[in-house]
């Protein structure tokens, strides 16, 4: 990943396209990524799913949402709290929408058969036609995650690793006899040189 960046970074392109940049790297390379982009001359299109990175180095979010795309400006924290707002007032729109529709509809529905009202009833017709559709907010699909009964019953450990080696090369271990356990109450961070600082949380 590292190669690749330089390499990318080197050529210095107009339009630089990073798809998931900080994958692979460790903790001090992500840091000096994100500062070195902040000052990058020409144009960055990225996808990521690190929310630190993309506060650090976006300053447009484009948000693909029902075949759509809308563009927000700011970082990503900005671009939750404008599309929040957003979809808020697109609500209230469409209930307001459709409560005049409504009683307008109340208003044909009641005199369209009478004569000295005929010219009204086109009118509001007419009305219906040109008010524009407005559609309600469409909401995230929720994900929901079950488990088992008494799952949160399993006694200690959920967890055991005794005396494991790991290597990619059999001079260089990346480490021998490592004994850990886990539990459910167990917060567990990995790090060291040159590797990502990966974070277990046990469920």
């Amino acid at each position: 990943m590292r190669l690749a960046l330089a390499r990318a970074l080197f050529a210095r392109p107009d339009l630089l396209l990073l798809d998931e940049p900080t994958n692979m790297l460790d903790v001090r390379a992500i840091l000096w990524l994100e500062n070195y982009l902040q000052t990058w001359p020409s144009t960055i299109l990225v996808v990521s799913h690190d929310r630190n990175f993309l506060n650090a180095v976006a300053t447009d979010i484009v948000h693909l949402h029902s075949q759509r795309l809308e563009g927000y400006r700011g970082n990503f924290e900005s671009f939750l709290k404008t599309k929040e707002e957003r979809l808020k007032n697109q609500q209230r729109e469409y209930e307001a929408q459709h409560q005049y529709r409504e009683h307008i509809q109340v208003f044909i529905d009641r005199f369209r058969y009478n004569a000295n009202r005929a010219s009204q009833v086109q009118s509001k017709l007419k009305l219906l036609e040109k008010l524009p559709e407005l559609k309600p907010v469409e909401k995230d699909t929720e994900v929901i995650l079950r488990f088992p009964d008494g799952f949160e019953k399993f006694s200690p450990p959920i967890l055991q690793l005794d005396e494991v080696d790991f290597w990619y090369s059999s001079d260089q271990p990346i480490f021998k006899k490592l004994s850990v356990s886990a539990d459910l109450d167990s917060r567990i961070c990995v790090v060291g040189s040159n590797i990502v600082c990966l974070h277990y949380r046990i469920f």
